[in-house]
């Protein structure tokens, strides 16, 4: 009985009296052959499936072959206890998830493609390919390219040590120079760097304006390999060559709960305020982490040996801001997290001082909407929110999953369950893309091969689930109002250590795609037909669905999430 068979069963109307209703002993027959995707479909066609299915010896069979530890025994749990336990394993695996391929659309360079342009390294665009940047020689070409044939806009030489306008510091003019590109997504803003210097162009003035200039010290002993405007163009995400180490530039909006303020795009007087270019939002390497990862409380020993990495902002939450990172340490085996960090107005002792500003008697004179002390992250707030596991750090689950001792059919039954968790991330590339779904249920990974040996650069896509908002009110003490209640926080973590059985949060591998992926978009889609899920699933669909966007050079992939009920 295959899946495809099980979702056409749920679309019929089943009657007391319907060739469903089997013997309970075949139907337990049934079971032990199934894996445990299949038992879930299997178990929600009607109540008589889902009747042999409670069978304690049934559970544990299936239980045997996810990744839970310790392995369940119907010997030791209660019959209430292992359907718990399922229906957990169920929905933190997405066994009930159903994906759908969608069709692919245009990417960041297919209509700049079309009309003669290349991608490389002096060559980007938008999101949408209507606006593509170009940089011949030192000569810097900005193009329309919404149409069948490109139209220049603008032209403008680069500041760098032969042209010298305004103050430094310049680009260095030699035959080999590199430069990292980033275009904001309204294609008015072109950021520049060179091993440590950055420089904002703004595209929509006049081709002698002066530019924003900065030289990044917190960058030192590094080099810029990466460029990236985020949160509607208000900060500039700057990956750096060691060991997935990254700053943010410039300040997110003041008021994180203000919609209209996250919808407005930042301009070249954000960039030249002190709340601009010069300012250090957030940076990885000073950040630390506690021993004890439930607790956002400042007392906690600070774990030397743990660091976190490769991270991206996702949103504002709680006074603060989520993100995506990679934790590294000697004590266990690098993977990925979900943490948040508190954010606070920087004081004027912390705050960088303004070293060279080409444009500041031209900032004095025109209003600018940020002159509050600019927001910046405390590195002592960071709370671990959930731990997303990788190849190595999951072995301990997969090792069990394949020591099913029950018999040659539990043994087989145990090599297919692995077998769909067998794809993993490695949490080696230094420099993933996230995206986190609009209900907090899913985080979307994207994480490049860093095999040297392919013809063509490879990406894999990894979707993981989580609790939910509500999961981590209890555990994250130091975000804003959830962090008042420390006797609630302890309570909290008292159920989490007194659980009997720990469900592995191990990804579903999506696709490997050609390319490195620009960027991730989640969000959701609403679905005419209401849920109709049984029991524990009951409530967690809610008729909609997600879909998700890779965006490549060539191409934009597409998938669509949704609950099988």
């Amino acid at each position: 009985m295959d899946n495809n068979s099980l979702e056409r069963v749920l679309t019929v109307h089943q009657s007391s009296m319907g060739s469903t209703r089997l013997p309970l002993e075949l139907q337990q027959h049934v079971f032990s052959y199934l894996d445990p995707k299949s038992f879930w479909a299997a178990r929600n066609v009607c109540k008589w499936w889902r009747f042999a299915s409670v069978d304690a010896v049934t559970l544990a069979r299936q239980l045997r072959k996810l990744p839970i530890l310790p392995p369940a025994d119907a010997g030791q749990l209660t019959p209430r206890e292992m359907h718990d336990l399922f229906a957990e394993a169920s929905y933190t695996l997405m066994l009930g998830m159903q994906v759908k391929r969608g069709a692919d659309e245009e990417g960041t360079m297919s209509a700049p493609q079309r009309q003669g342009f290349f991608a490389g390294p002096r060559v980007t665009a938008t999101s949408t390919g209507t606006r593509t940047v170009t940089i011949n020689d030192r000569m810097i070409a900005l193009f329309d390219t919404a149409g069948d044939t490109p139209r220049l806009l603008t032209q403008r030489p680069l500041n760098d040590l032969k042209e010298t306008v305004g103050n430094g510091p310049w680009l260095k003019v030699t035959p080999s120079s590199y430069h990292e590109l980033a275009l904001s997504s309204d294609g008015n803003l072109l950021a520049i760097a060179q091993e440590r210097t950055i420089q904002i162009y703004d595209l929509s003035a006049e081709p002698d304006s002066f530019t924003v200039n900065e030289y990044i010290p917190s960058a030192a002993g590094h080099y810029i390999c990466g460029l990236d405007f985020e949160q509607n163009d208000h900060v500039l995400r700057v990956r750096l060559s060691g060991k997935g180490a990254v700053l943010y530039l410039g300040t997110p909006p003041l008021d994180p709960e203000s919609t209209s303020e996250r919808r407005q795009k930042a301009d070249i007087w954000h960039w030249k305020s002190k709340a601009g270019l010069r300012h250090v939002f957030l940076d990885s390497t000073l950040l630390n982490l506690r021993d004890n990862h439930t607790s956002g409380s400042e007392s906690g020993p600070t774990d030397p040996d743990a660091r976190l990495s490769g991270i991206q902002l996702l949103r504002p939450f709680e006074h603060g801001y989520l993100l995506g990172a990679q934790k590294h340490g000697r004590k266990e085996s690098s993977h990925y997290v979900l943490a948040h960090v508190q954010c606070s107005p920087a004081s004027p002792s912390t705050s960088t001082s303004s070293s060279s500003s080409p444009a500041t008697h031209s900032r004095e004179s025109s209003p600018s909407p940020h002159q509050a002390a600019p927001l910046t992250v405390q590195p002592t707030t960071v709370t671990l929110l959930a731990r997303l596991e990788s190849f190595l750090s999951a072995w301990d689950y997969f090792l069990n999953g394949t020591s099913d001792d029950a018999g040659s059919t539990g043994t087989a039954a145990g090599s297919a369950g692995m077998g769909r968790w067998e794809n993993m991330p490695s949490c080696h590339e230094h420099h993933p893309s996230y995206a986190l779904s609009p209900d907090m249920r899913l985080v979307v990974l994207a994480e490049r091969d860093k095999k040297r040996i392919r013809p063509v650069q490879l990406s894999q896509l990894f979707v993981y689930r989580l609790p939910g908002k509500r999961g981590w009110g209890d555990g994250c003490g130091g975000c804003g109002r959830m962090g008042r209640s420390s006797k609630k926080g302890r309570r909290s973590e008292r159920e989490v250590q007194g659980k009997k059985h720990t469900v592995a949060p191990i990804p579903l591998c999506l696709s490997t795609i050609q390319g490195a992926v620009n960027e991730l978009r989640l969000v959701e889609e609403e679905e005419g037909g209401a849920s109709s899920c049984h029991g524990e699933d009951a409530g967690k669909s809610g008729g909609k669905s997600l879909v998700l966007t890779a965006l490549a050079w060539d191409a934009a992939k597409k998938w669509t999430f949704s609950q099988m009920c």
